[in-house]
């Protein structure tokens, strides 16, 4: 497995370059004609620049970039018009934050996300390598004027961050503009974040709509069982190292359960998963040495293991009825151990005689892996998974460790609807 699976993560790129995903929707070009068809929907963070577009699915895909088309949109999932609009250039990465307000911006034109298109304002979002910002823009201004927010370090001191808070004051604005403005509503207003979900409250007040919801949960649950097969290996300087020592391989059942949240819920591609297991191992390992009066050492011990485990899921084939997927992730393991027995056997005497040591290892009760995992989904409720883990060191000694590897196989069935 662990070969299976190194090949198919170095064949990512390919297999993820040769995945399209057409679906409904529509171009308005250049010259305001507008074409139905369908657009290869991609899992991306940042706006596009260009798209690729059908007439039909058996038809040529064409390529459309800002220049020649208006505006699109893909059918219940997402929608872009081209603007030429002021886009501030002020890093918010607290890591990167500049000292002293930095007000500089670049006028460039692109492709504006539609958030929400009310009677009285479209409130738009755009995403660069740098950061998100949101835009808006009143009826009776055909230019979507961006919400600024500044981030910067104190001149004075140089530690404290110091906020400036201008997308406040444009959606007071706006929002006297269009309706009387009441102390309470005013202080609300003074609340609001600068996130898509805090300043869409605004906005949908001020078209007087409910914000859309969308028709894709962005969040699910799952558990599972499966088989969990491991071996515990001597490493380094210790008599129960190298190639002549035996690992006898335990295989026992594990549970598991968890947490997906999808990075774009509408495609499903990418997932942030959280997974908790737990199960038991039963370890042994043993080797035969030149010294007659050490003929045989062995050590056994029970592991008893809770893993939390972060990873993140990229769907490589992804249709509705069957996925094919590959992960990687961290494992934070929370360890117990029982039954720790080095014994020593002496072959001189006959029977020979065995002296056994209790607790003469010292292990770790916490230790990180890092699997690697693929699997299939099936219509979208059973997933079929197999994970590897590679050898990660269970004990602190400077000579000689005694590391673990593990395989799991498992079944996980999807909680809610998808």
């Amino acid at each position: 497995m662990k070969r299976t699976l190194l090949s198919l993560f170095l064949a990512v790129p390919l297999l993820c370059q040769a995945q399209s995903n057409y679906q409904s929707g529509y171009v308005v070009t250049s010259d305001k004609d507008t074409l139905k068809g369908f657009i290869d929907y991609k899992e991306r963070r940042i706006n596009p620049s260009s798209f690729s577009f059908k007439p039909t699915l058996n038809d040529q895909a064409k390529t459309y970039s800002l220049k020649d088309c208006s505006a699109y949109g893909i059918k219940g999932m997402e929608y872009f018009e081209r603007y030429t609009v002021k886009i501030s250039m002020n890093d918010v990465a607290i890591s990167n934050l500049p000292v002293g307000l930095d007000s500089v911006y670049r006028v460039d034109t692109v492709f504006l996300r539609v958030l929400q298109k009310g009677k009285n304002v479209t409130m738009f979002s755009y995403v660069d390598g740098l950061k998100e910002r949101f835009y808006i823009m009143d009826k009776d201004n055909g230019v979507p004027e961006e919400l600024v927010r500044h981030l910067f370090l104190n001149p004075e001191n140089n530690s404290s961050v110091v906020t400036v808070s201008k997308y406040l004051r444009q959606l007071l604005a706006i929002r006297r503009k269009f309706t009387t403005v009441t102390t309470e509503e005013e202080q609300k207003i003074g609340k609001v974040d600068y996130t898509k979900r805090d300043l869409m409250k605004v906005v949908s007040v001020l078209n007087e709509q409910h914000q859309e919801q969308s028709k894709f949960p962005r969040t699910r649950f799952f558990g599972g069982v499966g088989l969990n097969i491991t071996n515990a290996i001597y490493q380094g300087e210790n008599g129960l190292a190298g190639t002549s020592a035996q690992h006898k391989t335990s295989s026992l059942p594990f549970i598991t359960g968890g947490l997906d949240v999808f990075a774009n819920p509408a495609i499903g591609r990418l997932i942030y998963r959280t997974e908790l297991s737990f199960f038991i191992s039963k370890y042994e390992v043993s080797n035969t040495t030149a010294i007659q009066a050490r003929s045989r050492l062995a050590h056994t011990f029970d592991q008893y293991s809770a893993v939390l485990t972060p990873q993140l899921i990229y769907n490589i084939y992804n249709r509705d009825h069957f996925k094919f997927f590959i992960g990687a992730g961290v494992g934070l393991n929370f360890l117990k151990y029982s039954n720790n027995s080095s014994s020593v056997t002496n072959s001189v005497f006959t029977p020979s005689t065995a002296t056994v040591t209790e607790n003469a290892i010292k292990f770790e009760p916490f230790t990180t892996s890092f699997p690697l995992s693929a699997g299939i989904m099936l219509n979208k409720k059973l997933e079929i998974t197999g994970s590897y883990s590679a050898n990660f060191s269970l004990t602190d000694y400077s000579y000689f460790s005694v590391a673990a590897r593990r395989m799991k196989i498992g079944i996980n069935y999807m909680l809610g609807k998808r």
